[in-house]
């Protein structure tokens, strides 16, 4: 068969494999032996992840479908709801709590693990998302796919952290640049120390545009970029 998903869990005893073929295979990931086949799944198995515990492997694919797989052995498995397009990519949260989903379409999708209710639906970075994880903390959800694009949100919140842009009619007022930039910038990134200069606070992770043309560095008005770095001692940002 073609295996189009593998995944190991937190143990590091047991490994999943799914594809083609409908079937998922549980192998024992010291000795290659097969433990399990497994065959719910009516088409094409793409992805697969383990609870952080262990205890649960959650599969999914083309038909839609999100199995749980108790691997305790005491449960049967059970299907959350049927999803609105084909699954690609799937990731728990570290806390178990929350399962991510996308695939063929244009959303990232939120579900509660416990009755598969939906928490959140978000806007993907363009159709057809091939990848999908949580930070390690669990503040943070990022998405990419076909598009090119790679999409970060604040996990709890639904926010995106680093595809956030807003136009403004105006430079002064409340309805001005400079007071939404100050509004999102203490909303969607509070955490780091900045720089303080004339035209305001720049921090780490910013997204800032350029307005006038510079051809000898080759920038150009519109042109977008990020903060990646604040030297204090010298008052300088790369």
């Amino acid at each position: 068969p073609v295996i189009s998903s593998v995944a190991i869990d937190p143990a590091g005893k047991l490994l999943a494999a799914a594809g083609d073929d409908h079937l998922v295979r549980i192998f024992d990931s010291q000795s290659g032996s097969i433990l399990s086949r497994w065959k719910s799944h009516t088409d094409w198995v793409k992805t697969s992840a383990f609870r952080p515990d262990g205890q649960v492997l959650a599969t999914s694919g083309a038909d839609r479908r999100i199995r749980l797989w108790d691997m305790t052995g005491q449960n049967r498995p059970r299907d959350l709801s049927e999803q609105p397009q084909v699954i690609y990519t799937l990731a728990y949260s570290p806390d178990g709590r929350m399962l991510a989903t996308a695939g063929f379409d244009d959303k990232v999708r939120i579900l509660e693990t416990d009755q598969g209710r939906l928490l959140r639906e978000l806007a993907a970075p363009g159709s057809d998302i091939r990848a999908i994880c949580f930070s390690p903390d669990g503040t943070r959800l990022a998405a990419a796919g076909r598009a090119g694009l790679v999409r970060i949100w604040e996990a709890d919140a639904g926010r995106p952290v680093a595809d956030v842009q807003v136009l403004a009619p105006m430079h002064k007022g409340v309805a001005g640049v400079a007071n939404l930039n100050a509004a999102l910038q203490a909303a969607l990134n509070p955490r780091h120390p900045g720089l303080k200069t004339v035209s305001g606070e720049f921090r780490p992770g910013d997204k800032l545009i350029q307005l006038r043309n510079n051809y000898d560095k080759d920038l150009f008005n519109g042109d977008i970029g990020q903060v990646l770095s604040i030297d204090g001692v010298k008052g300088t940002l790369t």
